[in-house]
């Protein structure tokens, strides 16, 4: 499901600073869909909404890769963030570890 997104005034789509980082007006409208389409997605899954208990992870690829978009220029911050929270440490850091 995606939801229709108009741009109003395209001049108002400056950048916009948040936590240090800048965005643009078109990164933050794809920012809200993404943000509305997961919610959407769980919202499906709720058993009060005649949902299963499932997420359709597929549905949500599409998802991802607009989120993959909209943080292009973080992504390597984005994959640091979760490889600290997995406690992942790359194969070529194990076997240095090994010797």
């Amino acid at each position: 499901m995606n939801i229709p997104i108009t741009v109003i005034d395209p001049q108002s789509l400056a950048l916009y600073e948040l936590n240090g980082n800048l965005y643009s007006g078109q990164q933050l409208q794809a920012a809200l869909r993404v943000c509305f389409d997961m919610a959407v997605s769980y919202a499906m899954a709720e058993p009060r909404n005649g949902g299963n208990e499932h997420i359709e992870w597929e549905w949500l690829d599409e998802v991802a890769e607009l989120a993959d978009e909209v943080m292009a220029d973080r992504m390597d911050e984005v994959t640091q963030e979760a490889r600290d929270n997995n406690e992942y440490v790359e194969e070529t850091e194990r076997e240095g570890e090994e010797d």
